[in-house]
């Protein structure tokens, strides 16, 4: 597995290992689009596709802090939640409240891909939960357990939301 969990990452180390670069087989257009106020999650651009990787444990207020960088810097229709690493300290009125607050600060049709890690019986309950009972207003949420899955579903930059 590559760097950031994505398996079509691979370290690329140069003679005499004086540098390493990041180098995607897969996105070639991979940039990364961190932000020194929220730490301890790596956030990418990939094909258009905004790709978040909490490193750490997940809380609301980190999520909101996410958000409101993309929504003002990045705020591209395609969003991918790469949860599978983390520990999401989250409940199911968290999530829904998240989910209202997103809903706020990214206008149009868009798409949210969620991957959780299967043994996450938790996250994955609290999720459904929240999208159950406050699902947004203009974009789809699907949870996927694959990253594969997740990036077929969204699609590529090019198509319709």
């Amino acid at each position: 597995m590559g760097p950031a969990g994505h398996p079509a990452l691979s370290k690329l180390i140069l003679p005499r290992g004086t540098m390493t670069l990041l180098v995607s087989t897969r996105y070639p257009d991979q940039r990364n689009i961190n932000d020194p106020m929220v730490p301890n999650v790596q956030m990418d651009v990939i094909n258009g596709i905004t790709v978040v990787t909490p490193t750490d444990e997940l809380t609301l207020r980190i999520c909101f802090k996410v958000v409101d960088y993309l929504a003002s810097h990045y705020p591209f229709q395609r969003r991918l939640w790469d949860l599978r690493d983390s520990k999401v300290a989250m409940k199911a009125i968290e999530f829904s409240t998240l989910a209202a607050y997103a809903s706020k600060k990214f206008q149009g049709p868009s798409k949210l891909a969620v991957i959780t890690a299967k043994e996450d019986a938790r996250t994955n309950a609290n999720l459904r939960m929240a999208l159950e009972f406050t699902p947004p207003d203009h974009f789809e949420v699907m949870i996927f357990s694959d990253l594969e899955d997740a990036m077929g579903w969204i699609g590529r930059a090019g198509d319709a939301p």
